[in-house]
């Protein structure tokens, strides 16, 4: 179809309607109303049916649908992001067992302006991280191998990262992440580097942030990261060379 963004009264529509459960159908009429949505900027054709198995995948989409719009339109449009929500959300809020959804926030469909919450966003995200990090961005994208991957759910080793440390506004910290806990083949998280043990993804968002008091770790040279950390994550480090 062809794409349309939701406007601030669509935005709206679709907004009351995950407030209230999102119990009824998608309402899908909102992308091809005149008074809820409008054409965007480039004539663009979007799949209705989601094309990807997991949330990479999405991200790869996103980059080549938008290769020729400007990142800075693509940022701050609340209303395209809002309307590929709205357009996927069959797929991306799956029915529970008993037959009803479970949508959660309304920040995981309509981009929140809470810097707290900007990142939970389920379609945006994916395409910042890949537009940004290429392959790299597997790691906080997919489950580790012995995980099935899933559209609707972000993973720790997302949350870690995009969350505690920020990892749009400090490459560095993905380029570390990457060498230390991502499959060299996969590019997925290593079995373990989501859980709560020593030095996993969920510690170095902890040490990291204590770290930061303390040091400007963006000036820090890649290799003199692992004098700054604690033995913990020693054996991350070792095995992830």
């Amino acid at each position: 179809m062809t794409f349309r963004a939701l406007t601030k009264q669509g935005i709206e529509q679709f907004g009351a309607w995950i407030e209230k459960g999102a119990r009824r159908k998608p309402p899908i009429r909102l992308l091809t109303d005149d008074g809820f949505s409008e054409a965007f900027r480039r004539v663009l054709s979007v799949n209705e049916v989601p094309p990807f198995r997991n949330r990479y995948e999405m991200g790869l989409y996103l980059v080549r649908l938008f290769r020729e719009v400007p990142d800075a339109v693509l940022e701050g449009h609340r209303g395209v992001w809002a309307a590929l929500s709205l357009l996927w959300f069959e797929s991306l809020c799956p029915k529970a067992p008993g037959g009803r959804r479970q949508p959660g926030a309304v920040y995981a469909w309509i981009p929140s302006s809470d810097w707290r919450h900007a990142h939970r966003h389920l379609v945006k995200p994916c395409w910042q991280l890949v537009r940004t990090f290429r392959a790299d961005a597997r790691l906080m994208l997919l489950a580790s191998s012995q995980v099935r991957d899933s559209l609707s759910r972000r993973g720790e080793v997302f949350e870690q990262l995009a969350s505690r440390l920020g990892v749009l506004a400090n490459p560095w910290v993905l380029a570390w992440a990457v060498r230390t806990y991502a499959d060299p083949d996969t590019g997925r998280p290593r079995r373990g580097a989501a859980g709560k043990g020593p030095g996993t993804v969920r510690r170095m968002g902890v040490v990291f942030s204590q770290l930061e008091l303390t040091h400007d770790l963006p000036s820090v040279p890649a290799h003199q990261i692992p004098d700054l950390l604690p033995s913990e994550f020693d054996r991350w480090m070792r095995s992830g060379k």
